[in-house]
């Protein structure tokens, strides 16, 4: 008789940070992808992401971009050597694997005494909730791996930052250094990296819609999910920017039309008759 062992699934920095917003959208991605439709934001967020990178790798001229071509395994082989090599310069997309989690790091730097240095680069203005869980994976992994890890922070979009000649950009960034405040997520990763597996292994989970169905991403999921719930009101309080609308969900309160202009601040009455005028037109 054939014994058949349980699938062991791959995961990604991608995968575990999923996991982490709602276990029923890892299962999701990996069981039914056919299922997701992304919203309208989603491939210009892409584009921003990939825009804000690729400034950042430019202004390191003596880095190496280490490419997932022909595939991944050719990825961790060229990173590998490059370390190995004492590669002088920042490696952009270095690759890593350890117990079957791969990650890419956007920035490895080697410091000039020893060591090295990562950096997730980021569009915002600030390191962001799930940016910490991120980067906890990425310290996880590349430390298992052997590598002498320093420093690890987000890159970050400095405020204070003035273009003042086209296509100049240093200063743009600022490092916001976390590897210290991040030691307890990082010696928690092995039991997450562990239970999101067994929610792979299992049946679809079961889980009611809620704040998490749109943060920290609106999940490209939430259709599926609430194919079964009555229709939600035509103009939401979440068109309130800056989630405005997240108080008034906690106070019972959905359709923005419910609201008075009293309510609200001068921007958001503004919204909210705009929005009157468009209903009754």
């Amino acid at each position: 008789m054939t014994q058949h062992r349980p699938r062991r699934y791959g995961l990604s920095k991608s995968k575990i940070t999923a996991f982490e917003q709602c276990p029923k959208r890892l299962w999701l991605q990996t069981h039914r992808p056919d299922l997701a439709e992304e919203d309208e934001g989603a491939e210009m967020r892409f584009a921003t992401g990939n825009a804000v990178g690729e400034i950042a790798c430019s202004l390191h001229p003596g880095g190496v971009m280490v490419e997932a071509e022909p595939d991944l395994a050719a990825a961790l082989a060229k990173t590998e050597a490059l370390i190995a090599a004492d590669h002088p310069g920042p490696i952009f997309e270095a690759t890593f694997q350890h117990d079957g989690v791969l990650v890419r790091v956007d920035v490895l730097e080697r410091l000039e005494k020893s060591g090295w240095a990562a950096a997730e680069v980021k569009s915002s203005t600030r390191p962001k909730d799930y940016h910490y869980g991120d980067l906890a994976t990425q310290i996880w992994v590349m430390r298992e791996t052997g590598l002498d890890l320093r420093r690890a922070g987000i890159r970050h979009v400095d405020t204070s930052f003035v273009l003042t000649r086209e296509g100049d950009y240093a200063g743009l960034f600022a490092d916001a250094e976390l590897l210290a405040e991040l030691e307890e997520a990082i010696a928690g990763r092995p039991a997450l990296v562990a239970e999101a597996r067994a929610v792979l292994s299992g049946p679809e989970p079961e889980r009611e819609m809620g704040e998490h169905c749109s943060s920290p991403f609106a999940c490209e999921f939430a259709a599926y999910c609430g194919r079964d719930l009555p229709p939600g009101p035509e103009w939401p309080v979440t068109v309130l920017p800056n989630g405005a609308g997240k108080g008034w969900i906690e106070k019972g309160i959905e359709d923005l039309l419910d609201l008075a202009e009293g309510d609200l601040t001068a921007r958001q009455a503004r919204i909210l008759a705009a929005t009157r005028d468009a209903a009754l037109s």
